[in-house]
C-alpha cells in the first residue's frame, strides 16, 4: 500500500513528536522505497523458513543488494511483529491496536473501522492474497478490490512510517471529544503521551503515580479515551495507565483488569499478561483465582494462564509447582472448559513443560481439550 499525500492537519502530534524533518523522499521515490523493501521483506521470510538464523555468507549478499541499513530495518520489523504475534493465541487485540498506531499517524482522510470491521476485512483481504499468490499458476496483480483492502486497513504501515510524513486524522464532527474527569497533574499529563508506547517512559516516571492508583484504573476503563478518536494523544492514555499499574505492582487492581477483554473495539487486553507479571508474586493468587472461575470466558482464564507462565520466566514464582498445578487441571476430575485447556497445554509448551507430558497425553486421548485451538501435534515435547 503506498501512503497518501499528507493533508493539512487539525490534530496536534503527541508532546515531543514532531514534524521537524524535510528531507522524505518524493512520492515517487517512497514508492520505489516500499517496493524494494517489500521485495526484501520476502527474501528474509523466505531464509527465516529455511533456517533459523541468517548465516553470514547471505547477511553479505543481502546486504550488497539492499545495503545494510535496509537490512537491519525490516529484520527488526519482522522480528517485531514474530515476537508480538507469536506470545499468545489470542492476538486480535494486539492486531487491532497495530492497526490504530497506524491509522493515528497516518489516517488521513481514511474512514475508521471498528475491531469486527477491522477484522472482518482483514480476513477478506488474506484470503484474496492466497488465492491470487499460492492458488494461481499464472502470477497475477492484485485486484481493485485487494488494493482498495490494503489502502484501507494499512497493513504494512511500519515498511514505510519512516519515509513519510504524518497525516494525523482529524476527528469527525460527529467522534466526541473525550470527556475524562482528569485534570490535574500528573493525571492530566498523561493525556498527553499519545501514541509513543515507550516503556522506558513508564519506568521513569512510574513513582508519581504510587498514590494515584484509583485514576489509573479510571483512565483505563474511561470509555471516551478508550474508544477516542487515535489521532488524538488522550486516546492511548489507557495504554500508558495500564503499564503504570504493572510498573507499581499494583496487584489489588489485577482482578478487575481482566474486564478489559469483555469490551468493544478490544486492543489491550492481550498485553495482561505482561502487566499482570510485573507485578510480582503477589498477583499469583488472583491468577489461579481467574483461571479457575467458570464465569470468566475461556480467553480471560487463558490470558491468566500466561500471566503464570510470564512470572515463572521472570524468576518471580517457582516454576514447578505452577507446572504441577496446571497439569494436574487437565485431569478428568478438575476441567470443565475444553477451550481452557488448549491454552493450559499452550502454557504449558511455552514452558517447555516436559513433566507434563502425561498429564497432556491423557487429556487428549479423554478429548477434554479443544483440538482447533491447541493440537497435540503442536506440543513440541510430545514429538521428539
Amino acid at each position: 500500500m503506498s501512503p497518501r499525500r499528507p493533508h493539512s492537519k487539525t490534530n496536534p502530534a503527541p508532546r515531543g513528536i514532531g514534524q521537524s524533518r524535510t528531507d522524505y523522499p518524493s512520492p515517487e521515490e517512497r514508492l520505489r522505497i516500499i517496493a524494494r523493501r517489500d521485495t526484501l521483506s520476502k527474501d528474509l521470510i523466505g531464509l527465516f523458513v529455511q533456517d533459523t538464523e541468517l548465516s553470514e555468507s547471505k547477511t553479505s549478499q543481502l546486504t550488497a543488494k539492499y545495503g545494510i541499513k535496509e537490512l537491519v530495518h525490516i529484520t527488526k520489523i519482522l522480528q517485531s511483529q514474530f515476537t508480538s504475534r507469536g506470545q499468545f493465541i489470542v492476538d486480535e487485540p494486539n492486531i487491532y491496536r497495530h492497526y490504530r498506531l497506524g491509522f493515528a499517524r497516518f489516517g488521513g482522510t481514511r474512514r475508521f473501522l471498528s475491531q469486527p470491521e477491522q477484522a472482518e476485512l482483514t480476513l477478506e483481504n488474506a484470503k484474496s492474497y492466497i488465492k491470487r499468490e499460492l492458488k494461481s499458476l499464472i502470477r497475477m496483480k492484485p485486484s481493485k478490490r485487494e488494493v482498495e483492502l490494503k489502502e484501507l486497513l494499512m497493513l504494512d504501515w511500519e515498511y514505510w512510517d519512516d519515509i513519510t510524513p504524518l497525516d494525523i486524522p482529524p476527528r469527525p464532527a460527529n467522534v466526541p471529544a473525550p470527556a475524562s474527569r482528569c485534570a490535574s497533574a500528573p493525571v492530566a499529563d498523561i493525556l498527553t503521551w499519545g501514541w509513543h508506547l515507550d516503556p522506558q517512559r513508564i519506568t521513569r516516571e512510574h513513582a508519581a503515580w504510587k498514590s494515584r492508583l484509583p485514576d489509573l484504573e479510571h483512565i483505563i476503563f474511561d470509555e471516551s479515551l478508550r474508544n477516542g478518536w487515535p489521532g488524538e494523544p488522550a486516546s492511548w492514555a489507557p495504554w500508558h495507565a495500564l503499564h503504570l499499574l504493572g510498573a507499581l505492582r499494583a496487584a489489588g487492581s489485577a482482578r478487575k483488569l481482566v474486564e478489559l477483554h469483555k469490551l468493544p473495539n478490544d486492543w489491550l487486553s492481550d498485553l495482561l499478561p505482561q502487566v499482570w507479571a510485573q507485578m510480582g508474586a503477589s498477583v499469583e493468587p488472583v491468577l489461579w483465582d481467574i483461571l479457575d472461575d467458570p464465569a470468566c470466558a475461556p480467553d480471560q482464564r487463558g490470558f491468566a494462564a500466561s500471566g503464570l507462565q510470564r512470572l515463572i520466566e521472570n524468576k518471580s514464582i517457582p516454576r514447578l509447582p505452577v507446572i504441577h498445578n496446571l497439569a494436574e487441571r487437565l485431569s478428568p476430575g478438575r476441567t470443565d472448559n475444553a477451550i481452557v485447556n488448549a491454552y493450559i497445554v499452550f502454557v504449558l509448551n511455552r514452558l517447555d513443560a516436559v513433566e507434563s507430558s502425561d498429564a497432556i497425553r491423557a487429556a487428549f486421548k479423554n478429548k477434554l481439550v479443544d483440538t482447533k485451538t491447541m493440537d497435540e501435534k503442536s506440543v513440541s515435547f510430545l514429538n521428539g
